[in-house]
Parts: C-alpha cells; structure tokens; sequence
C-alpha cells in the first residue's frame, strides 16, 4: 500500500504550530508522509507549488488569526482547489467554522485521522 502524502500548509508566523503538528504526526499518524516548507515561499512560488503538491493526497491547513493575512497560505489554498487536492482546516488559535471555504474543525487527533482515513 502507497503512502499518502500530506502538506501542511501553515502562516510562516505560525512555524511552531507547524513544528507541533509535525511532532504528533509521527505519533499519531505514522503511516503518512508529513511535509511543508521551512522558509517563504520565493520567486514564481506559485509554479513551485503546484509542482510540489501535484503528487499530495491532502492539505492540512493550520488557521490562526495570521491566516488571514498570510497571502502565500491564503493562495495555497486556492491553487490547492483549483488542483482538486482536499484541504483540511484545523483551529490554531481561532475558532473560524469555514475560511474561504474551507471548513475547519477542531484540531484533535481523531478529526484529523477521519480526515487522513477518507482520502
């Protein structure tokens, strides 16, 4: 069986989230591929992106109150659409239900492995 693999995308501000998620994922999931970037994206990122996520099972969208000015994660989405790859939203530090039509949820580890679960 292949292993799936999973963005996560994350507001740069928001790094230690990112670092949290990716510690329990190795708990928690172990039977993924976790992935993201560690610095912003650069120069035609949005070519670099869809590149780099074309061969993704799913998004994992961390949304905090830095979501929404975090351009690059905010177009990450919208590319990510655009390619029919599934996104996930869980809650950083805010409790939005949907963003830019995402639906978001709590982030505890049994919505997230429903959600890996389902892909």
């Amino acid at each position: 069986m292949r292993i799936k693999k999973i963005f996560i995308s994350f507001a740069i501000e928001d790094i230690r989230l990112r670092d949290l998620l990716l510690e329990q994922a190795i708990k928690k999931a172990p039977d993924y591929y976790f992935f993201s970037v560690k610095e912003p994206w650069a120069t035609d990122w949005e070519n670099e992106y869809k590149k780099l996520i074309e061969d993704y099972d799913g998004i994992l969208f961390i949304v905090t109150s830095n979501t929404k000015s975090a351009s690059g994660q905010l177009l990450e989405a919208v590319l990510a659409n655009e390619m029919s790859i599934p996104l996930y939203g869980i809650w950083g530090d805010c409790s939005y239900e949907k963003l830019y039509g995402i639906k978001i949820e709590k982030w505890n580890w049994n919505n997230i492995i429903m959600w890996l679960n389902s892909l």
